[in-house]
C-alpha cells in the first residue's frame, strides 16, 4: 500500500484536505498524523515486498523538506501540486505550517512522496529522518540575517546517522525579493562545496513570478528525480 492510499483510508477526523489532481495527491495534516502512520509503517514493510512485484507500480521515494518558518517551503509544495498552474497565493498571507504536509507525484516510474516539516518543530525533524531519498533545504534568500541560525539547523540535521550520504538540494527561495543574496552567495555561506565531499548536493535559486510561475521549480524537479535514481 503506497503513502496516497493509506492517507485516503484514514478516518475524517484525522485527515483535514485530500485532494486528487492529475494523479498528484496533496495531504494537510495535523502532526498526530505522523504517530498514525509511523504505527502503520511497519504493516506497510511488509506489503513491501509484495507490492514491489506489482506490474507498473512506481517505486516510492521519501524525500523531506525542512527549513526555517517562512523560507518558502510550503510555496515550493504548493507549486507541485498546482503542476502548470500558478501559485495563487500572496506570500504575506502564507501561513506558517502546522505540523507537516505531504504531497504524492506520480512522474517518470517514481512515486515521489514529499514532506514538508513545519519551521516551527524543529525539535520534531529527526523523527523524520528514516527512509529519505533526498532532503531539500529551503532558504530564505531575502534574510540574510536568518543564514547563521539556518545553517546551524541544517548542519545540526546532517549530523544525524540516519541521514548519513544522503544527496542535499538546497532552494535558494525569494530570489524576486528585495535584498535577496544571489545562489552564489547563499551556496558559499552554506558550504555546499565542503558539504559535497560527503553526499551529492545541489542547489537551486527559486522565485515566483508576476505571472504565478515558480522559476525553478522544473530544474528543482529534475535534481530531485536524478538524485533518487542514483
Amino acid at each position: 500500500m503506497g503513502l496516497s492510499s493509506w492517507f485516503q483510508d484514514l478516518g475524517v477526523p484525522w485527515k483535514i484536505s485530500i485532494g486528487i489532481l492529475s494523479g498528484v495527491a496533496v495531504v494537510t495534516s495535523a502532526y498526530g498524523v505522523y504517530t498514525l502512520y509511523n504505527n502503520h509503517k511497519s504493516i506497510d514493510e511488509k506489503k513491501k515486498s509484495d507490492d514491489s512485484e506489482t506490474a507498473g507500480e512506481a517505486a516510492e521515494k521519501k524525500v523531506l523538506v525542512l527549513g526555517l518558518e517562512n523560507s518558502g517551503k510550503s510555496t515550493f509544495l504548493a507549486a507541485l501540486a498546482q503542476h502548470d498552474s500558478p501559485v495563487t497565493s500572496e506570500r504575506e498571507d502564507s501561513q506558517p505550517t502546522q505540523g507537516f504536509h505531504v504531497v504524492c507525484v506520480s512522474t517518470r516510474g517514481v512515486s515521489l512522496n514529499v514532506w514538508e516539516i513545519g519551521g516551527t518543530f524543529q525539535s520534531y525533524w529527526p523523527n523524520f529522518l528514516s527512509d529519505v531519498s533526498v532532503l531539500v533545504y529551503v532558504i530564505d534568500s531575502s534574510a540574510p540575517e536568518k543564514f547563521a541560525e539556518s545553517k546551524d539547523a541544517l548542519l545540526a540535521v546532517l549530523s544525524r546517522e540516519s541521514i548519513k550520504g544522503v544527496p542535499l538540494i538546497i532552494l535558494a527561495c525569494k530570489q524576486d525579493a528585495k535584498g535577496a543574496k544571489p545562489t552564489q552567495e547563499v551556496e558559499s555561506f552554506f558550504g555546499l562545496q565542503e558539504l559535497s565531499a560527503s553526499r551529492e548536493t545541489g542547489i537551486v535559486g527559486v522565485e515566483v513570478l508576476a505571472s504565478g510561475e515558480v522559476h525553478g521549480l522544473e530544474e528543482a524537479k529534475e535534481l530531485i528525480l536524478k538524485f533518487c535514481a542514483e
